[in-house]
């Protein structure tokens, strides 16, 4: 092949590729969990932004948000509904929905729990200015509230109390090949 051709290639390759960074986004709060303590919580997700060699801007999500509580299991909010989806919980086997949300955004207990099935219900949901929240909501410094409305009692640690928690304003951070957050339970 000749060496003109191959430094040419190569070359455009680099030239279209543009320049991405790896970023995670987080949001920190408290929850209060089935056993009525209160447990720092983290929200996290991960992105690749960047240009392109034609001037366009991207952003590209590369996982879903997770929600961590201290001393709980992590959940996940995935899209649901319309592209692009507003992020929201799915109900898994065995979970009661123990409060709901009114017009007014206020969340009231439920005087009965009832019975969701696998994928049935929302469990949990992200909320931006008291409206359900898409992943392009979700920027630096928005302060999102993370509403559960679910309780497992096969496994209390699975879901924080039900009721509207508010996290801290969202920060992006730049990464390399360390793609969990550090370990915010033991931090001061």
């Amino acid at each position: 092949m000749n060496i003109k051709l191959l430094t040419f290639i190569v070359g455009v390759s680099v030239f279209a590729a543009g320049c991405v960074t790896h970023y995670r986004y987080e949001s920190t709060g408290m929850v209060t969990s089935s056993s009525a303590t209160e447990s720092r919580a983290l929200i996290y997700w991960f992105a690749d932004e960047g240009g392109l060699w034609y001037d366009k801007d991207q952003a590209v999500l590369d996982s879903d948000v997770t929600m961590r509580v201290c001393g709980g299991l992590p959940k996940t909010f995935v899209p649901f509904g319309e592209d692009p989806g507003n992020l929201q919980i799915r109900s898994n086997s065995g979970d009661l929905q123990t409060v709901r949300i009114e017009a007014d955004g206020d969340v009231v207990p439920l005087p009965e729990p009832g019975r969701l099935r696998v994928g049935e219900g929302t469990c949990g949901q992200i909320e931006v200015s008291r409206k359900q929240a898409v992943i392009k909501d979700l920027i630096v410094s928005v302060e999102p509230e993370i509403i559960i409305l679910c309780k497992n009692n096969r496994d209390p640690a699975s879901y924080p109390r039900g009721g509207r928690y508010k996290f801290a304003a969202v920060t992006r951070t730049t990464i390399k090949d360390d793609r969990e957050p550090a370990d915010f339970c033991n931090a001061e």
